[in-house]
Parts: C-alpha cells; sequence; structure tokens
C-alpha cells in the first residue's frame, strides 16, 4: 500500500460512574455528561487542581486540548463547540452519541466502510495540518448509530505546521497504523491484503508506556529466573 505526500490512510460517551465503580486516579479528569438550558447534552471534563506546581501542568493539559478541539470544530466526526473555563479548569464540548469501539460486539464485525470511512476523516485532520496520535486506542472511536466513525480525546493531537516534513510524515503514519490496529483487531476479514501486509510490516507495538514497559520488565525477569512460563 502506498501513500502519497504522507497522508494517512476519551471519548467513551461520558456518563455517571455506577456507585460500586472504583474511582478514577486523582490524577485523571472527572468525566461527565449534563444537558444544557436548550437542551443539549454536552461532555464536562474537569481535570484536577492539586496544588499550585501540579495545576501548572494540568492547565496546560486542558489550554492543549482545548486548542486542538478549537483547531477541528469544522469537522462533523469531532466534538463541535468546545469551551473552556479556566477558573474550574473544565473543558466541555458537544456530546458525540455512539458505541466506542472498544465495547463492539465482536459477533457484529463492522463493514469495511467503517474503516475506509476513518482512514478518510484522518486524512481530512492531515490536511490541516493536524494529527491525533492515539487513533490506535479503540476507546477514542465511536461508532454512531448509522456506524459512521467518530473521533474522540484530542489531548495527544498536535499541529504540524512548523514541524519538519520527516517528523510530519512519521506521525501521519502513526496515525494510520493506528486505525489499522483496529481494522485488523475488530474486523479482519474485511481488511483488503494489501492493506494486512502494510500493517504487519510497518507496525510495531509501543512498549513506552508504564503499563506496558512494567509488563516487559516483569517478563524479562521471570526469563533470567527461570519462570517465564508461570
Amino acid at each position: 500500500m502506498t501513500q502519497r505526500n504522507c497522508s494517512s490512510l476519551t471519548h467513551t460517551p461520558a456518563t455517571p460512574a455506577p456507585k460500586n465503580a472504583t474511582p478514577p486516579s486523582w490524577y485523571k479528569p472527572r468525566i461527565r455528561v449534563a444537558t444544557t438550558d436548550d437542551g443539549a447534552p454536552r461532555v464536562y471534563k474537569r481535570y484536577p487542581m492539586p496544588g499550585a506546581a501540579a495545576n501548572t501542568y494540568f492547565r496546560f493539559l486542558a489550554t492543549h486540548e482545548f486548542s486542538m478541539l478549537k483547531q477541528m470544530d469544522h469537522f462533523s466526526f469531532t466534538p463541535s463547540s468546545p469551551r473552556l473555563s479556566t477558573a474550574s479548569l473544565t473543558l466541555s464540548y458537544s456530546y458525540l452519541r455512539g458505541t466506542p469501539l472498544k465495547s463492539w460486539p465482536r459477533h457484529t464485525p463492522l463493514p469495511a466502510e467503517f474503516f475506509r470511512a476513518l482512514i478518510a476523516a484522518s486524512r481530512q485532520i492531515h490536511q490541516h495540518q493536524l494529527v491525533h496520535l492515539d487513533l490506535g486506542n479503540a476507546g477514542n472511536i465511536l461508532v454512531s448509530p448509522s456506524q459512521q466513525p467518530l473521533i474522540i480525546d484530542f489531548g495527544s493531537a498536535l499541529n504540524t505546521s512548523r514541524l519538519p516534513a520527516v517528523i510530519r510524515c512519521w506521525m501521519m503514519r502513526k496515525d494510520t497504523l493506528g486505525i489499522l490496529k483496529l481494522w485488523y483487531k475488530f474486523s479482519r476479514d474485511t481488511m483488503p491484503s494489501p492493506y494486512q501486509e502494510y500493517f504487519l510490516r510497518h507496525y510495531r507495538k509501543n512498549i513506552y508506556t508504564p503499563k506496558r514497559l512494567k509488563k516487559a520488565l516483569k517478563r524479562l525477569i521471570l526469563r533470567k529466573l527461570g519462570v517465564a512460563g508461570r
């Protein structure tokens, strides 16, 4: 599969947590859905405010995601009308109705058209010199009631207009491979062979996250101790 000009092939609908649900970690934003006076549901994402030093970090995260949402406000497949309250450090945006891909029933594979539309959406983002950088997360892709893809959670997104071309290409390919990973995982039978070959040839699992790094270190230690099979 070829790419021309480097173009590349959190948003679980927030609902009130059950009373017996595990409270979120202190460093994660609290998310809820509320209806405005005009009857429109909005997502409210409140960032932590633990103290002066840490507040600077969380304020940066909130401001950055707000900036990214503003730049993508004109797309039909992303949240719209973002607002940011600096006093409470709360980001809000329109509620997108859909089922997170990670919750989609495995016995009902999505058609190839869904993933083709997702690729087309990512290309629109790239044409505006933006990248998402977390499209391989199945929680960031929603399946609308009409089975169209919706993209959420732009905390990792970037504007690439001032970056060198080689870095822009790498980031766009990361978005592409993230989508192909989801296609391969959730609806492999509908994935054309060239796409499968491209994915298997180029995809490298990222272990540079705390959870994956911990697992990798654990496997290494077990191998050293000769108990890798346990």
